[in-house]
């Protein structure tokens, strides 16, 4: 039987032949009746999606919701050496020039879908950014975030300058900048130290399905090839990654005959007359563990449970007055963001680069959802364009659709909410703490604020880079370098305090006593964590009583009660002018100090499920114990930011009793 599977991602047959030998000629025909299958579709789908009208914005939408799987990259690996590669110049995993022109074209359809008219009274959103209109977020990959900043170039126009600035004037006065949140809990709960998710993804990776144990018995020959040409292990996640090398190499860069590697033009494997066959060959294992965790039920609800979750609470927030945002977008990768849609019974089974999803949210005739799909067309005249369109449901929810794929709001959330889930933590099976909320990093274009250094994913990531093999801790030296590792990239956020405190022009001295405190305090956690590794746990007991004193016998202040998302100046500020310039300075100093906080809080919630993973059989004694300590330890962190507000509107007292206490703190470690 022959089966050739078409997907949309430029047009592409993957070739797939089952219940035939490899060499034989009836996998040589097989080969010859996908190829004219491919012209034959190559035709009719540029008629059909030339055809195919454009979705457009209902008159009574209140919220868009736009989410995308990361546009064109690179490989994370390349099976060529850098000084023979014609491409792939932007290194391993980056965004490419493919990408980034889809990602631009991305934010032109969505611009044009809120409406792009120089009345801005007939747009659905601003064509200035404005941040009571939006909010952006994107998991941690480069690749992400930049497909997203490229994305909202595109997206938001100034006012005053022409709607192509980019190709005519490329100047950075016509730039939009635009602020957006990394947060890898939403949107890469996998990398958070989740052990559900890491269980879920682990079937495919260890061949653990019997559709997995097939391919390999199937295509054992192209996997021994890969294996002997590249060096690189013959399994389906190798596979994947060298597929990607060939598609890049044919479909994109379109490199020359010449330029290819022998051993991808001559001495084929038997049953491949040629390149082009050997290379949709290799197709097949195109991101097939992403793609199979999509279609798996278990994989596919903890990789976007909690993105779901995001989205409904953000629909009944606008439905019932509590949020005026019109406008969220999303980026992540592939199994993320095809499992959201697979989750809100969106069809397919594929997800192109830069292609993803739309959920556009009306209020009348009643409250209604769509969920609409986009992704990059390719035209035979070589245009390039981006698609926003209604796309077919699958199961209950295409039974309760209207024609243009409208569900009532009620209906919707019926067969979606058991799809979702709000507390991650439990989910993943871990402890639930006092906080489940998203722990994110905002970032700007004008603004950097400090990020994780790539040396730390190590141990902050508990799923390894693609390709590479999952390392065990086997001595205390290991954990001891991990755990040190960790440890010192919270100190060296927190010391990036410093110089923010310091632009304010108040005295730092309390600062300065407040975060030599925490980097005692920080050692002695680690030696405690140490020892406690040991069976030794009056340490980290010792600790844990000195923090919760330290906490008790603070001074009681009233905390500050804006967030950081609603910053306003202090009435007695309003005027003159002067004192307002410098009002905003100090909102904005809050900004950034409040963010490298909550990405040091994040640091420190990572760190048990990190524990977790390197030492499957932790006692619970001392589970329990660094659970509470590191609950103690958030609270110290709150306490700090709520200190830094304080002084930097001119009251020090709390700070300098912090420091004080830190000190005395510290003397445990003498």
């Amino acid at each position: 039987m022959i089966k050739c599977y078409y997907t949309s991602d430029f047009c592409r047959v993957l070739v797939v032949c089952f219940n035939c030998r490899i060499g034989s000629p009836r996998m040589s025909a097989a080969i010859h009746i996908c190829a004219l299958f491919l012209a034959i579709v190559n035709i009719i789908s540029a008629i059909d999606y030339a055809k195919a009208p454009d979705a457009t914005r209902d008159p009574n939408t209140k919220l868009i919701l736009w989410g995308v799987r990361s546009a064109n990259a690179n490989p994370r690996r390349f099976f060529e050496k850098s000084d023979t590669r014609k491409w792939g110049k932007e290194e391993e995993g980056e965004l490419n020039k493919f990408g980034k022109e889809q990602s631009y074209l991305l934010g032109q359809a969505l611009r044009k879908f809120v409406g792009d008219d120089a009345d801005q009274s007939k747009n659905f959103l601003n064509l200035n950014y404005l941040p009571s209109e939006s909010a952006f977020y994107t998991s941690n990959p480069g690749k992400c975030q930049e497909t997203l900043q490229v994305a909202l170039a595109s997206l938001y126009l100034r006012v005053d300058a022409p709607d192509n600035w980019i190709q005519k004037e490329f100047s950075l006065c016509n730039w939009n900048p635009v602020p957006y949140s990394i947060n890898q809990t939403l949107l890469k709960i996998h990398d958070v130290g989740c052990p559900k998710s890491e269980e879920a993804w682990d079937v495919f990776l260890k061949k653990g399905t019997p559709e997995f144990e097939k391919l390999y018995a199937k295509h054992r020959e192209l996997l021994n090839y890969m294996d002997k040409q590249t060096g690189w292990n013959g399994s389906l996640e190798s596979a994947s990654e060298f597929a990607e090398n060939l598609i890049q190499m044919q479909d994109y860069y379109k490199i020359a005959e010449g330029d290819w590697p022998d051993w991808l033009t001559k001495n084929l494997p038997s049953g491949y007359k040629d390149r082009e066959a050997l290379v949709n060959g290799y197709a097949i294992f195109a991101e097939i563990t992403q793609r199979a965790c999509a279609k798996d039920k278990t994989c596919q609800r903890i990789m976007s449970g909690y993105w779901l979750n995001h989205i409904l609470e953000t629909i009944d927030n606008v439905k019932n007055g509590k949020d005026a945002r019109k406008l969220l977008g999303y980026v992540s990768t592939t199994e993320e963001t095809l499992s959201l849609m697979k989750a809100m019974f969106v069809k397919g089974d594929f997800l192109t680069k830069a292609g993803g999803f739309l959920v556009e949210v009306r209020d009348s005739p009643e409250w209604a959802v769509r969920v609409l799909k986009h992704h990059p067309i390719s035209f035979s005249s070589g245009k390039k364009a981006h698609k926003i369109y209604k796309e077919d449901y699958t199961d209950e929810m295409a039974k309760v659709a209207d024609e243009n794929g409208w569900v009532k709001l009620n209906d919707f959330n019926r067969l979606v909410k058991p799809n979702a889930f709000s507390d991650w933590r439990s989910e993943c099976g871990l402890s639930s703490g006092s906080e489940c909320e998203d722990e994110s990093t905002a970032v700007t274009g004008a603004t950097i604020v400090p990020t994780l250094p790539p040396q730390t994913c190590s141990l902050l990531c508990p799923r390894p880079p693609k390709g590479s093999q999952p390392s065990k801790p086997d001595s205390s030296d290991v954990i001891k370098d991990l755990l040190t590792e960790k440890i010192n990239t919270i100190k060296g956020l927190l010391n990036s305090l410093l110089p923010l405190f310091k632009s304010s022009g108040k005295d730092s001295g309390p600062l300065e006593g407040l975060l030599a405190g925490l980097g005692k305090l920080l050692d002695n956690l680690l030696q405690g964590l140490l020892s406690g590794l040991k069976g030794d746990l009056d340490p980290l007991k010792k600790l844990s009583e000195a923090l919760n004193k330290l906490l008790a016998d603070l001074p009681k202040v009233e905390t500050p009660t804006e967030s950081d998302d609603a910053a306003s100046l202090p009435r007695t500020l309003v005027e003159p002018t002067r004192r307002r310039r410098q009002a905003i300075q100090l909102l904005g100093l809050e900004g950034l100090i409040a963010n490298v906080l909550k990405l040091v809080k994040q640091l420190v919630n990572d760190l048990l499920p990190a524990l977790q993973k390197l030492l499957k059989d932790i006692g619970p004694d001392l589970l329990q114990l660094l659970d509470k300590l590191l609950g103690s330890l958030r609270e110290l962190l709150d306490k700090v930011l709520t200190g830094l507000i304080l002084a930097l509107g001119g009251n020090s007292s709390f700070l300098s009793a912090l420091s004080g206490g830190l000190q005395l703190l510290g003397a445990l470690g003498k």
